[in-house]
């Protein structure tokens, strides 16, 4: 079983009227020192859900989430990681998947597009992108990384 090394790099996206009316700083997910995004293939208009730099405390909230819990609190239970580049906001469509998690591994798999809501309306759309595997340990290394970038302490 092969394992992926995550890591983050900051970005930015300029003011992009089909995109966003503003400038925002981000944070990128790296699998193996690609762009998460580019292993997609298109996240749309969506971007990084961390490092927007003006909502620490909720940032901080999610990353516990990311790092700690079986599901997520969105009403399907997925775990969102690029959203909106607007607002920030997964119900305007998000990238999502579901978390595995043992002593040993920790498990991305089953990547879709979604609002973040389970009805029979909108539809998830499936992502081709095969599980991604970490070694536990490295994953919550990563994770404090991402904590620091966050808060920038």
């Amino acid at each position: 079983m092969l394992k992926s090394k995550l890591t983050f790099e900051k970005k930015f996206l300029a003011k992009n009227e089909q995109i966003c009316s503003g400038n925002r700083t981000y944070i990128d997910f790296n699998i193996n020192g690609i762009s998460l995004a580019e292993l997609i293939g298109d996240v749309g208009k969506n971007i990084g859900k961390f490092g927007w730099d003006r909502k620490v405390d909720f940032e901080l909230s999610e990353l516990k989430e990311l790092r700690e819990s079986e599901k997520s609190r969105l009403e399907n239970g997925l775990f969102s990681i690029y959203v909106c580049a607007e607002c920030g906001d997964e119900g305007c469509g998000a990238i999502m998947f579901e978390k595995y998690q043992t002593d040993e591994i920790v498990e991305w798999k089953n990547f879709v597009w979604s609002d973040g809501y389970d009805d029979e309306e909108e539809t998830a759309e499936k992502i081709d992108l095969k599980t991604i595997i970490f070694k536990r340990a490295e994953y919550e290394r990563a994770m404090e990384k991402l904590k620091t970038m966050i808060t920038g302490k």
